[in-house]
């Protein structure tokens, strides 16, 4: 077993552990939501550091696996080109079409906030807009400023 997968499983029985002792009242749920967190900023670094070694390494990456064919100590590799994308935000065109779209999704935001209130709302052309976007809602969310 690699120190990786060995890490892994140490996290996991520390977690495991520690949402345990929040259950059996020995540790505050807070305490194990601040440790977790500074775990899991820990964790999103090293995937940065990663990142950036493939990134800075990429040509070199990408010569080892053609002159391996794609497979290395049982690990099938390969490069993918990035994909295009377009940027209209230049266009004339464009822009007005955004604005006229943020200008139609403004108005129908509004009716519905009016709607919620009891209010009805009319357009410049005096008619009452009577259709209304869907609306979802987010997960609530838990912030944590952690101190270094």
């Amino acid at each position: 077993m690699g120190r990786t997968k060995e890490l892994f499983y140490q996290l996991q029985e520390e977690f495991v552990a520690k949402c345990q002792a929040v259950e059996d009242g020995d540790i505050s749920i807070l305490d194990a939501l601040i440790e977790f967190r500074r775990q899991k900023k820990e964790c999103e670094d090293y995937i940065e550091i990663i990142k950036s070694f493939e990134s800075s390494q990429s040509e070199q990456i990408e010569i080892q696996i053609e002159k391996n064919e794609g497979h290395y100590k049982g690990a099938e590799l390969a490069v993918r080109q990035g994909g295009r994308m377009y940027n209209y935000s230049k266009i004339s065109e464009w822009q007005i079409a955004s604005n006229n779209l943020k200008c139609v999704e403004e108005k129908y935001k509004n009716a519905f906030i009016n709607k919620e209130k009891g209010l009805t709302t009319v357009d410049e052309d005096g008619v009452i807009l009577e259709e209304f976007p869907d609306v979802t809602y987010r997960k609530n969310s838990i912030i944590v400023k952690l101190k270094d």
